[in-house]
């Protein structure tokens, strides 16, 4: 299968070095249109591509304490025209879409991945349950695993933050899951790769460059991770791009039996 993980390069709403910084809600909104407009162009190299992966939240609208006014006008509800944008772009792909985003959800405010399939619907929503920061204070968690089978295999999102505690991969892995892809703006290989290798899967994360700096540091650029821990493609650091690797979910069986069938859970009893 052909995977896509579509970099973008944030703007000023993303200066999380800057946390005072203030916005009209017209100013936010502008700049949520400006990084919506390059993440739909970054799609135009993934045509054809099984499955796609936007970063975290392409539609930041930033924090409460940074918009001057109705900081939830700046979220889509369900009915939002943005939906029917991400349908269509969906169904120009030709293939899975999972789109990160800032939404509401009946009026709760959360930080999502919505999984489009390649006739452009929605297939499932998957809600980060580790939420960071800022994020615990305005955002509502998820409290639910998905996973979707595709004809290439099985796979499952997370999202940032979630991809730091072992159990949120581990649980996928034992949902079956042979690739965890991950909408993220901080995509750290010393986590990540241990992810796909201790679990036998295939990891993915779709990383943005900050708006104030390249990428540096533990902090890595968008890549794709073999369950045995060899990085098998990776994105420049310092620039939006398109990468397109090939993967066989096949390959993870081996790995994927050896991590989950030698576990002995009857003496995990201190995790649950």
């Amino acid at each position: 299968m052909h995977l896509a993980l579509l970099q973008t390069r944030q703007n000023g709403l993303y200066r999380f070095d800057q946390p005072d910084r203030q916005y009209s809600v017209a100013q936010a909104r502008a700049l949520q249109e400006d990084m919506l407009e390059q993440t739909f162009s970054l799609m135009e190299a993934a045509r054809g591509c099984d499955l796609t992966v936007t970063t975290e939240a392409v539609n930041y609208p930033g924090g409460p304490d940074n918009v001057e006014g109705n900081w939830l006008e700046l979220l889509p509800g369900e009915h939002d025209p943005l939906w029917g944008r991400v349908r269509q772009a969906a169904r120009k792909l030709g293939g899975y879409l999972v789109f990160g985003c800032y939404r509401l959800d009946r009026g709760i405010p959360r930080n999502s991945a919505m999984i489009y399939g390649p006739d452009g619907e929605l297939v499932d929503v998957y809600d980060k349950i580790q939420l960071a920061g800022d994020e615990q204070r305005y955002l509502v968690p998820g409290r639910r695993f998905v996973t979707v089978d595709a004809p290439f295999g099985r796979f499952a999102p997370c999202i940032c933050w979630d991809m730091q505690f072992p159990e949120i991969c581990r649980t996928l892995a034992l949902m079956d899951a042979r690739l965890v892809v991950c909408p993220t703006w901080g995509w750290e290989g010393v986590y990540a790769h241990a992810r796909a290798y201790e679990n036998g899967i295939f990891t993915a994360g779709a990383m943005s460059v900050p708006a104030w700096m390249d990428i540096e540091g533990l902090r890595h650029p968008s890549e794709a991770v073999a369950p045995w821990g060899e990085v098998l493609a990776r994105a420049s650091r310092n620039r939006a791009e398109t990468l397109v690797c090939e993967l066989d979910l096949q390959q993870s069986d081996a790995y994927h039996a050896l991590r989950m069938g030698d576990r002995q859970p009857d003496v995990y009893g201190v995790l649950v």
